[in-house]
C-alpha cells in the first residue's frame, strides 16, 4: 500500500462521519468533533509540505485560511454577536478571497497562464452571480426589520465569490480524463464549504429555519477533513501539476457557461418582482452590465475563431 494512503482514507471517513455526529450530538460532542477535525489539518499540512513537496506559497496560504477559520470560530463563540460580527465578517471575506486565490494558483499551475478571455469569463460569472445575490439574498436581508449592517457583506459577496470558485474547481476536476484522487477530494471539500456558506446565507435572510446553522456547521467539517485527505494522499503532487492530457474547456462549452451567466440572472430578475426604486435601479444597472460584458465576450470569441 502506498505511503499515507491509509491516512487519506481515515480523513475521508472522518469527514463522512463528522456530519451525523455533529448533527446528532450535544454541545460537548459538537465542540469535540469540530476540534478533532480542525486539529487534524495540522499533520496533513505538514505531510503535504515535507513529504509531497507542495509549494511553500500554497502551504502558507492554506495555513492562513485555517488560522482565519479557527479565529472566526473562537471569536463567534466568545464574543457577543454584534461585537463578533465586526471582526468575523471581514475575516470571512478574507478567507474566501484566499480560497479563490489558492484555486486560481492551482489552475494556473495545471494549465498555464490565464488568457484575457479567461479573466473576462470570470468577471461575467461573478457579475451574473451578483445580480442573483442581490435579488435572492441582499434585498431580502435589507427588508428585514432586525438586521446587522455588516450582514450585508457576506450576503452580497457569497454568490459572486462562490460562482468563480465553483468554475475553478470544475477546471481542476474535469481538466483531465485521468481522475486523480487528491484533486477530486480537494474539490469535494470545497463544494462542502460552499454548501455550508449557502445554507448560512439562506438562514440570514429567513429562507431557512433555526436548524440551518447546525447543518452549515456540520458541512464545514468534511470540507476540512476531505481537504486534509487530499493533502496526504500519494497523488497530492498532482494538485499543482499539469496532467499529461490536460484539456482546456473548449469554446462551445465556455460560451455556454457565459450564456448561462446572462440567462439565469435575467430569468431570476423576471420571476422575482422588484420591491423598491433602489431595487429596480440596481437590477437594471447590473443586467445592462452583464449584457454588455457578454456581448464583448462573444465579439472577442468570434475574432479568435
Amino acid at each position: 500500500m502506498p505511503k499515507y494512503i491509509w491516512l487519506s482514507r481515515l480523513y475521508v471517513a472522518l469527514g463522512a462521519l463528522s456530519v451525523p455526529v455533529y448533527l446528532l450530538g450535544g454541545d460537548a460532542v459538537q465542540l469535540a468533533i469540530t476540534v478533532i477535525v480542525i486539529v487534524s489539518m495540522l499533520p496533513a499540512t505538514w505531510i503535504a509540505w515535507r513529504h509531497h513537496r507542495l509549494p511553500t506559497l500554497f502551504i502558507a496560504a492554506l495555513a492562513m485560511v485555517g488560522t482565519i477559520y479557527v479565529a472566526w470560530g473562537v471569536l463567534a463563540e466568545t464574543l457577543e454577536p454584534e461585537v463578533a460580527a465586526l471582526i468575523t465578517t471581514p475575516l470571512d471575506v478574507v478567507a474566501n478571497v484566499l480560497i479563490i486565490a489558492l484555486f486560481a494558483y492551482v489552475v494556473r499551475r495545471r494549465r498555464g497562464k490565464f488568457t484575457s478571455g479567461d479573466v473576462l469569463d470570470g468577471v461575467i460569472i461573478g457579475l451574473g452571480a451578483w445580480l442573483v445575490a442581490w435579488i435572492a439574498l441582499v434585498q431580502p436581508y435589507i427588508s428585514l426589520e432586525e438586521q446587522m449592517p455588516l450582514g450585508l457583506i457576506p450576503n452580497a459577496l457569497y454568490l459572486p465569490m462562490a460562482a468563480p470558485l465553483l468554475a475553478l474547481a470544475a477546471a481542476v476536476a474535469f481538466s483531465s480524463s485521468f481522475r486523480r484522487p487528491a484533486p477530486l477530494m480537494l474539490v469535494a471539500g470545497t463544494v462542502m464549504n460552499l454548501l455550508g456558506d449557502a445554507i448560512y446565507a439562506l438562514f440570514e435572510v429567513g429562507h431557512a429555519g433555526p436548524g440551518a446553522q447546525s447543518v452549515a456547521n456540520a458541512l464545514y467539517l468534511p470540507a476540512f477533513a476531505w481537504s486534509a485527505a487530499a493533502f496526504v494522499h500519494p497523488t497530492a503532487p498532482d494538485i499543482v501539476s499539469a496532467p499529461p492530457d490536460y484539456r482546456r474547456l473548449q469554446l462551445p462549452g465556455r460560451l455556454a457557461l457565459t450564456g448561462l451567466s446572462l440567462t439565469v440572472p435575467i430569468l431570476v430578475r423576471a420571476l422575482v418582482p422588484a420591491v423598491s426604486t433602489v431595487d429596480r435601479v440596481v437590477r437594471g444597472i447590473s443586467a445592462v452590465a452583464v449584457l454588455a460584458l457578454v456581448s464583448l465576450r462573444l465579439a472577442t470569441a468570434s475574432k479568435a475563431q
